[in-house]
């Protein structure tokens, strides 16, 4: 503890034999966004407090497509959910493109 009485962040102690717990101090949780701007500089964002999975991603699309209103160029990274058979079915069956990372720098430019 603190001289004030406080507990000092991230110190436990027990006695010899007993386990301590942490306890979360913080009330902070974590998003996850998915992020789409326009050539002219609109910007869109989809934010989601667990992680990010294929239907959260179609989602995402399928809202950014409904704003924007045209067909969309995707650029993204690795991601397990971008590259599930799920996503990629729902790709092709519209009228977007999809790069990712690495072989997108070398096609884009």
């Amino acid at each position: 503890m603190g001289r004030d009485g406080s507990q000092l962040p991230g110190t436990t102690w027990a006695r010899r034999g007993l386990t301590s717990g942490l306890r979360r101090l913080s009330k902070r949780r974590e998003v996850s966004s998915i992020v789409a701007f326009t050539l002219d500089g609109r910007l869109y964002a989809r934010h989601v407090r667990t992680s990010v999975t294929s239907p959260t991603m179609i989602s995402a699309l399928r809202y950014f497509r409904r704003k924007i209103g045209t067909p969309l160029l995707v650029v993204w990274d690795r991601l397990n959910a971008h590259r599930s058979q799920v996503t990629t079915a729902f790709i092709a069956a519209r009228k977007t493109s999809a790069y990712l990372m690495g072989k997108a720098l070398a096609e884009l430019q």
